[in-house]
């Protein structure tokens, strides 16, 4: 039971640090997958602790197992605030992903209305089919067909300006911002991630502790991070007592 313990806890690492190469640690997009690449997997660190305090109730006179629990019970400590910590993280991360998708859309938009509006003015201005030809290839246009050289350019202006007009609010539609399925796919992950976060932290709290102890995890934390650098808890005073008796 032990051996499974490190092999789901190797499994963790590998799990985990596969789809976020390369790191992007500045980037909305990776933190988010970071956050749900690790609450997805989180079922395999806290059954390896389930395991490892199994094999520690069955053989409770083995000293590697004793020791190993003890390690991985700090560790869960640290684990526990780590889930913690991916709720702000997320959060941050949902807001400017968000932010920069809208500040992108606004530009792309902006970009697209001045090329309808320069194309626009090539199609009503260009004096013959060469000079119009080149203008829209300059504006990223397409090229005329022969069909198109074949109708005099009055009649040709108002058939480009009519696929013109069909190009840019089909653009716009689709600029527009996320669609139903993917407003629901972002609601869903914005409270299964924090609800998740908080369950795992729970557990892994809940994993860290003996059976005598009842502390909270600031408590559980202070005494693992004072055992993690050596530190003796502090001796507690015994007060006397002592009893008056009246004459």
């Amino acid at each position: 039971m032990a051996v499974a313990a490190w092999a789901l806890a190797a499994a963790f690492a590998l799990a985990v640090l596969a789809p976020l190469m390369p790191p992007l640690l500045l980037d909305p997009a990776w933190q988010i997958r970071f956050c749900g690449v690790v609450v997805s997997q989180a079922p395999l660190p806290l059954l390896a602790l389930m395991l490892l305090q199994g094999a520690a109730i069955l053989l409770p006179g083995n000293r590697l197992i004793t020791t190993g629990l003890r390690r991985w019970r700090h560790w869960a400590c640290f684990a526990a605030l780590g889930f913690l910590l991916l709720l702000p993280l997320q959060a941050f991360a949902t807001h400017r992903g968000i932010s920069q998708m809208r500040a992108v859309q606004v530009e792309q938009l902006q970009g697209a209305d001045r090329r309808y509006r320069l194309m626009r003015e090539a199609i009503a201005t260009a004096p013959s089919f060469e000079i119009l030809e080149a203008r829209l290839l300059a504006l990223r246009g397409a090229r005329l067909t022969p069909a198109d050289r074949s109708l005099p350019l009055t009649e040709l202006r108002p058939q480009l300006d009519t696929a013109l007009e069909q190009a840019h609010v089909a653009l716009q539609n689709r600029s527009s911002g996320p669609s139903s399925q993917q407003q629901l796919l972002m609601v869903q992950d914005a409270v299964r991630l924090p609800l998740s976060s908080l369950a795992y932290a729970a557990a892994f709290v809940a994993g860290a502790q003996r059976r005598r102890d009842r502390k909270g995890l600031p408590t559980v934390l202070l005494k693992s991070w004072r055992k993690w650098r050596g530190d003796k808890p502090p001796r507690r005073r015994k007060e006397k007592s002592r009893t008056v008796r009246s004459a």
